[in-house]
């Protein structure tokens, strides 16, 4: 079977939402 590119690129955009959603949260807490 062979794995879609798509499958990757939305495990690195989830992944890229999580950084950015931590980010936010830490830039509130200051």
């Amino acid at each position: 079977k062979q794995r879609p590119l798509l499958v990757l690129a939305e495990e690195l955009e989830s992944d890229v939402l999580a950084m950015l959603v931590l980010n936010k949260h830490r830039a509130g807490i200051k």
